[in-house]
């Protein structure tokens, strides 16, 4: 799969989960983890589309560049 490009202030097409920003900004360049994210730093009690209320999600992530954002 192709990278995905990531903002941690804007989010992708919406909001990046919470657990999801955390997990990236305790990384550094080049790093891999996995990202064990518990249901309360995602989408909480709330049904997400397809996404149950109470889920908790495991991401692979390595983090290839960080490219700082500019100010629009």
């Amino acid at each position: 799969e192709a990278p995905a490009r990531l903002s941690l202030s804007r989010g992708t097409n919406g909001d990046l989960i919470s657990g999801m920003r955390i997990g990236i900004q305790n990384m550094v360049q080049g790093e891999e983890a996995l990202i064990v994210i518990p249901w309360y730093l995602a989408y909480g009690a709330s049904r997400k589309g397809n996404v149950p209320a109470y889920t908790a999600f495991r991401y692979l992530v390595r983090l290839d560049s960080i490219i700082p954002e500019t100010a629009e």
